[in-house]
């Protein structure tokens, strides 16, 4: 809660040499095609308008003037590329967006639940105090409280007066923020309440935005032993870790492992094997069955890591993914039937070998000393979720203990070490698969 057309962008690249005459570019125009995104005018019929959850990494100049048009698919996607567009970084970005979820869920008619009187993408409390914020220019038909409409026309028109809310310095100082803030490991409340309303510059961006803009009532409600992740609000409260959490998923999710949405570069393990995240582009978009990869891929993206690691060819996982969908591997309801490693074994291309093992911690320390990895899937505490998380032990520590190829668990990173014995007690019987380099 807060108190208080022509310009798009577009992925899809030119097949077009630019004519001679071809009339130069605003500044504006001018930012967007340095990031390596082509300019597209809505006006102009022979344009191709951007679709699904594209998106472009930002570089921190925020002189860049404001859009006058949203792009992509959903609004997630639209906000993510305005504040690039806007100049932000995007840890900023995702900061910012982390704090929209947990206000609006991103929907910009939003009302309080419980008649608090909180309205919009931040909740401006009362719904007037939109005005306050607003631009001079914004039309007459977006009305603080409005509870339908032009659902882009009310969405632009907010994050311009969250923009000029936040002001210069503020924006500034959330580009300076090096990361959205650990939601495993947050920061103090600021004061007796347990609120989070001090100055958190330096905290994460996730924290800041939430201290100066949204200066909710949220306060630490601790994490979920079984899945990890930020327990629900409580007693009318929300739960702080949450921002961060969400803001965390939306940097996975739009920033890449490099924090840049125009590719992707390599991230390794401290042991040298290279770790793909499912939420990833360029490929978390790629259908599995019925779901993206994103939603639903764990198994294929443990798979293309192993099958890289133990052959030495970058196998990604929109290649196990395909594959897999298209040979009958994938769920309907979502996930991966255990049957997966042996598809993909079947495909020559993809050079390994399978067996099924049992679920015991010497049949799976056996495979890793003969030189092989092992996949497998369990229900139940972090790595695994309550829902199934597929995951592959690729080796063994001095002391015993397990590392791991986990899509899925990022805050954790690639090379968190795990009791055999604890991680085994959730593992689904059948599930556990050996895999050799053929």
């Amino acid at each position: 809660m807060t108190t208080g057309k022509t310009l798009a962008l577009a992925v899809l690249m030119f097949a077009l040499i630019f004519p001679t005459n071809a009339l130069a570019m605003s500044a504006a125009q001018r930012r967007i095609f340095d990031l390596g995104i082509p300019y597209y005018n809505v006006d102009d019929p022979g344009s191709t308008a951007p679709q699904g959850n594209n998106c472009v990494g930002g570089d921190g100049d925020i002189s860049a003037p404001r859009p006058t048009a949203l792009t992509g698919g959903d609004n997630e996607t639209k906000v993510w590329n305005y504040f690039i567009a806007r100049g932000l970084t995007p840890v900023a970005a995702a900061g910012a967006m982390g704090n929209i979820k947990g206000e609006s869920g991103f929907d910009p008619f939003l009302t309080e639940a419980g008649g608090g009187g909180g309205w919009g993408l931040i909740q401006w409390t009362p719904a007037t105090a939109f005005d306050n914020d607003k631009p001079d220019d914004t039309p007459d038909e977006v009305v603080a409280g409005a509870t339908s409409g032009d659902s882009d026309l009310y969405l632009l028109w907010q994050l311009h007066a969250l923009w000029l809310r936040g002001g210069d310095a503020f924006w500034a100082n959330m580009n300076r923020e090096t990361s959205v803030g650990s939601y495993t490991d947050p920061i103090p409340p600021a004061n007796s309440n347990g609120q989070f309303l001090g100055d958190y510059r330096g905290q994460g961006s996730a924290y800041y935005f939430h201290a100066v803009i949204e200066r909710s009532g949220d306060t630490d409600w601790g994490l979920d032993d079984a899945t990890g992740e930020p327990n629900p609000s409580q007693n009318g409260h929300g739960n702080i870790r949450k921002r961060p959490f969400w803001a965390e998923h939306f940097l996975n999710q739009f920033g890449g492992n490099d924090q840049n949405c125009n590719g992707r570069e390599s991230e390794f393990s401290g042991d040298g094997f290279e770790i793909y995240y499912q939420c990833d582009q360029p490929w978390r978009d790629v259908m599995f069955g019925s779901e993206t990869v994103c939603d639903s891929g764990c198994g294929p993206t443990a798979m293309a890591m192993v099958i890289t690691a133990l052959t030495g060819v970058s196998v990604t996982p929109d290649m196990t993914a395909t594959y897999g969908g298209q040979n009958g591997v994938a769920m309907p309801e979502g996930g991966s039937y255990w049957t997966l490693p042996e598809v993909l074994a079947g495909n020559a291309d993809f050079g390994i070998k399978v067996e099924k093992v049992s679920s015991a911690v010497d049949a799976v320390n056996e495979v890793l000393n003969n030189g092989g990895m092992v996949w497998l899937c369990g229900n139940g505490a972090v790595p695994f979720t309550d829902v199934g998380h597929c995951i592959a032990v690729r080796g063994r520590t001095a002391d015993g203990k397990w590392k791991l190829f986990d899509s899925a668990n990022r805050n954790r990173g690639p090379d968190t070490e795990y009791d055999p014995a604890a991680l085994m007690l959730d593992v689904n019987d059948g599930s556990v698969t050996a895999v050799y380099k053929k």
